[in-house]
């Protein structure tokens, strides 16, 4: 793919920059970059850091004037300083990126010996299983209690015998109970 055939967009954040340095205020030392490529629904991008100095006497643009056009110019010079032609080198290997999306020049196959079957892609069709209840064994315990140990009896009161059931599972031995 051509380079041409691809959409650039440079960012450019965050700037490093010195407090105070040779008479100005933020001076920028380096510039984090990201170049992202777009074709289509492809995309692809690319990010780095690249230093820039500023020399004292030379023309000075402060911080809050700086324009995207400006920082580009400022990377694509450094990049370019630093290699010939790296830029459009970048960019080529953007849109070659972006070309192997499309028409894939590498494919990961499975052996075939592990490849699905058909039965085992299949979709599973669950049913209901209805387990058989099991029975847990319960023992009632009938303990008598006179309800005057419950609520204190007034006088008149007739004393009435109450049955306590308490279900008691997995009991190790029923006859203690009894």
């Amino acid at each position: 793919m051509n380079i041409n055939d691809v959409t650039y967009d440079w960012n450019f954040n965050p700037f490093e920059a010195y407090p105070q340095y040779a008479e100005q205020t933020d001076v920028v030392f380096t510039i984090h970059w990201q170049l992202y490529a777009s074709s289509g629904s492809y995309s692809s991008k690319s990010i780095g850091t690249i230093g820039v100095q500023y020399a004292e006497g030379t023309p000075f643009t402060p911080f809050n004037e700086l324009t995207k056009e400006t920082v580009q110019a400022w990377v694509e010079g450094a990049m370019n300083k630093q290699n010939e032609g790296s830029v459009d080198v970048l960019k080529q290997g953007l849109a070659n990126q972006i070309q192997d999306q499309i028409t894939p020049s590498v494919v990961v196959l499975t052996a075939p010996w592990d490849a699905p079957t058909v039965a085992e892609v299949a979709p599973i069709v669950e049913e209901e299983v209805v387990a058989p209840i099991e029975e847990v064994p319960v023992v009632v315990v009938e303990e008598v209690v006179p309800v005057e140990e419950i609520v204190p009896a007034a006088e008149e009161t007739p004393v009435v015998e109450e049955v306590v059931e308490t279900p008691v599972a997995d009991a190790p031995n029923e006859e203690a109970f009894v």
